[in-house]
């Protein structure tokens, strides 16, 4: 049957304007701005964000609508018109609309992302999008089961809201692994990061395997071998993805690190993502003159050997490398200022102070030499607490130390720090 005229006669035509408009939806509301957000681009993160807002849609509309198409083919009799009729091909051409439906939704929003943000795909970046399309199969061929055996008017709706509820509140529940069995990969890649094969594994292992058990009850197996493989099917595939992710916190494990670098100067020798290459020698520049205003008074000894981009590790922490500053350089570049994220990393009191007016009062009087100046708003925004008085105080400790010589203000930031370190103590 021609692909056309069997959509044409599927359930899955009248469900799909609701499909692809629910896809649509849930794109610009939720993935849009992730996808815009970043400085710059992942293909692993343009795949990921987009289809992590349509998993549980994706699922229950391919469950109840696998469940209407079951039902169909009971009602117009395709059992009945001949035993082999009922077969393997029979029915994966059946749910094949129902499931081109729900793979749609996955793709959709993903060719919307790699517009908004023209990116070449890798070979590490469609693995969510795979997990989507395979799982939203599962789906499919658990709903049909369902319909086949009960009225579609009672299985479609039930499934359509047990499955989207199910799924979504996995990422909402104790204990943590269940999030990491549910087929919804909610917390995927960011930039410098990509999905592993455990992770996928893990997630494919319950509902494939529920899918394939209940696939058991179309054979001709007796009933008894049919419940016992079924049964051992869920049982060792929902096992198997346990012992995966059972010591999982709410990440699942993540690749990270494998961005490409490009480099520029010496001592320190500035690295950016490749993609980010246009910027990489006015970041430098700013780089280089902030270190020599940190050394000129006092704040650090040493220059490191090499700054590098930190998103390229994203949630994880970096390796730690002798000789070599992590700082968030391309969200400071795209906010205007690189110096911003450079004294957070490199303003340290070398104890364990926790005085944030006298962190605060550094990074301002170091900002104001290398051209930077904050708003009030800007760090109440970070710090409820803080308010006008205090940033007016802070202003005048500023200007004040400011006007002196720079032998003076550099005994000026050695006092704050030891008093900083004395009060911690």
């Amino acid at each position: 049957m021609r692909f056309r005229a069997l959509f044409r006669s599927s359930a899955a035509l009248p469900i799909l304007p609701v499909a692809l408009a629910a896809a649509v939806f849930y794109y610009f509301v939720n993935g849009r701005d992730q996808v815009l957000y970043v400085p710059i681009a992942s293909a692993p993160m343009l795949v990921a964000a987009p289809v992590a807002t349509v998993y549980p849609v994706a699922y229950a509309l391919a469950a109840a609508t696998g469940a209407w198409q079951g039902a169909r083919l009971n009602r117009d009799g395709v059992w009945g018109i001949a035993p082999l009729r009922q077969s393997a091909t029979v029915i994966a051409t059946a749910l094949t609309p129902v499931v081109a439906m729900a793979w749609l939704m996955f793709l959709v929003p993903v060719v919307a992302a790699f517009v908004e943000r023209p990116t070449m795909p890798t070979w590490d970046s469609p693995q969510p999008l795979f997990l989507g399309l395979a799982l939203s199969a599962s789906w499919a061929v658990i709903g049909f089961t369902v319909g086949r055996n009960v009225s579609p008017i009672i299985a479609a709706p039930i499934l359509a809201c047990a499955v989207f509820y199910l799924v979504s509140v996995t990422v909402a529940v104790d204990p943590m692994f269940v999030r990491h069995m549910s087929g919804y990969y909610l917390d995927g890649p960011g930039f410098g990061e990509s999905a592993t094969i455990d992770s996928m594994v893990a997630q494919v292992l319950p509902t494939a395997g529920l899918a394939t058990a209940v696939a058991l009850l179309w054979s001709r197996l007796p009933k008894l071998v049919t419940l016992v493989t079924g049964g051992a099917l869920i049982l060792v595939s929902t096992f198997a993805s346990y012992s995966i992710v059972k010591d999982w916190d709410y990440n699942p494990s993540m690749n990270a690190g494998n961005v490409p670098l490009t480099c520029a100067g010496e001592r320190p020798k500035v690295c950016l993502p490749v993609q980010a290459g246009g910027d990489l020698d006015e970041v430098r520049r700013t780089v280089h003159s902030a270190y020599k205003v940190l050394t000129a008074y006092g704040v650090t000894t040493t220059v490191p050997e090499t700054v590098t981009e930190r998103s390229i590790y994203g949630r994880f922490d970096p390796p730690a490398i002798d000789g070599t500053r992590y700082v968030f350089l391309l969200q400071g570049h795209k906010n205007g200022s690189v110096v911003g994220p450079l004294l957070v990393e490199e303003v340290r009191f070398g104890c364990d102070a926790d005085d944030h007016l006298a962190y605060r009062v550094v990074q301002m009087w170091l900002g104001e030499k290398l051209g930077i100046t904050r708003t009030f708003e800007s760090y109440a925004g970070e710090d409820p607490y803080y308010t006008r008085k205090q940033h007016a105080d802070l202003m005048r400790t500023v200007a004040t130390v400011s006007a002196k010589p720079d032998p003076a203000q550099r005994k000026w930031f050695q006092r704050i720090k030891s008093k900083a370190c004395e009060d911690a103590k």
